[in-house]
């Protein structure tokens, strides 16, 4: 079963562990944004008191969201598609803490 049609049976009410399986498949991808996105923004992380493993949460945030999200018919791998929404999920959420937290607002993608 391919990572698309996994997806589309998970939001079909299909079995949840499979989204145990897919969480395995995809968990690479997603911790290598997290780590990108912690490497990039280090400082400011440090400085908001943001450890790597607080990203990497919410990119398994952005996963189930994803899920929910995601169209087949649209022609993107799933992957594709699960990039794009961890990339918008960890910028927002970074974005609001600092700027509750540090009144800092540049963040590098």
């Amino acid at each position: 079963m391919t990572n698309e049609q996994m997806c589309e049976f998970i939001k079909q009410g299909g079995s949840d562990d499979l989204k145990i399986v897919l969480w395995e498949r995809v968990k690479k991808v997603l911790y290598k944004l997290s780590n990108e996105f912690y490497g990039n923004n280090t400082a400011l992380c440090v400085n908001a008191g943001v450890e790597i493993w607080d990203i990497k949460q919410v990119a398994y945030f952005a996963y189930l969201k994803a899920i929910e999200g995601f169209k087949p018919q649209s022609g993107l791998a799933f992957t594709t598609y699960l990039n794009g929404s961890v990339d918008l999920i960890i910028y927002v959420w970074y974005t609001i803490l600092i700027k509750q937290k540090r009144g800092e607002y540049y963040v590098k993608l």
